[in-house]
């Protein structure tokens, strides 16, 4: 069933009102030209909307659960204000316009992501077994994938897409294993070094710049966090082809990536969205019925797996309260408001796409 939705204008004057009651979540019309770009343009119309502060929210999240980041079902009602507004002249010329695909690259300098990530500087889907700390259930995410994989300290393990090198200093920290991360990000595997050299690690770790697809190497375990998101479907096979050929005999391989619902992935998985177009440019979710039909026709065999999506929910939203904590910061870093609301509708919308189950996030183990 639909969650409740009220779309009201500023005096109160109701849009569309879905099983609304008085403490139903509302989206209140600040400027007419959210008629213009809703109805057309779907999840990237209602964004593009929100960051030029056409609308907003007394429960950012609630509403973004009741849209579903569609706004389907409300079309019909928000054509007929548009049509009131603007008149035909706007339905005519949008009908059929094609989505603009060039995807908008936002610069995203890693004191942004400081301002609210914790101390590990982990951005992926931490583990709130037992905890409500961040720090400490990133820690335990860490831990899952290492027992997972059962990391040794005879092992080697190549960290895909390193990031800020949290897991790859956890793993070599508490294992004593050797680590070797690879991604193709300067500007952000300079910062990774100066914390592995910071943690102590750095006879354990090597960063690299590289292509996994160019990389040469044989490990004993490969760990993917939340990187095959940005492989890209064109890629999958060769992702796990890849990753396979990397490994020893006796070697595996931990993921973890984020999924949609087999029903989403049907409708909307290759379209594009408003995350798609200025969040994650190029990226593409698999289902986890795709995923696993994937792994099938590579030459990995699939051992255990955990679907831990429901932990998503605690962690975006400390990264939402950490976020809007430091505006004033994250103004002097020379992003503007437009940029703000963005950032707070992606981390808004995508808490409530995890809530609803939209979006799931699943641990896996695999063998060649």
């Amino acid at each position: 069933m639909d969650a409740p939705l009220r779309i009201v204008l500023p005096d109160g004057e109701a849009v569309f009102s879905r099983g609304a009651t008085d403490s139903a979540p509302t989206l209140t019309v600040l400027n007419p030209r959210f008629f213009e770009r809703v109805p057309w343009h779907g999840s990237i119309g209602l964004g593009e909307s929100y960051m030029a502060s056409e609308w907003d929210a007394d429960d950012l999240v609630g509403v973004c659960g009741a849209l579903g980041m569609s706004v389907v079902t409300a079309v019909p009602a928000l054509i007929r204000w548009g049509r009131r507004w603007f008149g035909p002249r706007v339905v005519a010329g949008a009908v059929g316009k094609a989505t603009d695909y060039a995807a908008a690259h936002y610069e995203r300098p890693n004191e942004l992501f400081e301002l609210f990530l914790d101390d590990t500087m982990s951005y992926s889907c931490a583990i709130f077994d037992g905890t409500s700390d961040l720090e400490e259930a990133q820690r335990l995410k860490y831990e899952s994938i290492c027992d997972l994989a059962d990391i040794r300290a005879n092992d080697h393990v190549l960290d895909l897409g390193v990031g800020w090198a949290g897991f790859a200093i956890h793993a070599a920290a508490t294992r004593g294993c050797r680590v070797t991360g690879i991604s193709l990000t300067p500007g952000q595997q300079a910062w990774a070094r100066r914390r592995v050299e910071a943690a102590g690690v750095q006879e354990l770790v090597t960063l690299e710049i590289a292509d996994y697809r160019q990389y040469a190497g044989s490990f004993d375990v490969v760990v993917s966090l939340e990187m095959f998101e940005h492989v890209g479907a064109r890629y999958w096979r060769e992702y796990f082809e890849r990753c396979a050929a990397m490994l020893r005999p006796t070697g595996r391989m931990a993921m973890q990536t984020i999924t949609e619902s087999d029903r989403y992935f049907r409708f909307y998985g290759r379209s594009m969205g408003f995350i798609n177009k200025h969040i994650y440019p190029g990226g593409m979710l698999s289902s986890v019925r795709q995923l696993r039909r994937t792994i099938a026709q590579s030459p990995f065999r699939l051992g255990m797996s955990r679907e831990i999506g429901q932990h998503y929910v605690p962690t975006l939203a400390e990264w939402r309260h950490r976020f809007d904590a430091n505006q004033n910061r994250i103004e002097t870093l020379g992003f503007g408001e437009s940029f703000r609301r963005m950032w707070e509708l992606y981390l808004a919308g995508s808490q409530a796409m995890f809530d609803r189950r939209t979006l799931g996030d699943v641990q896996l183990l695999l063998a060649p």
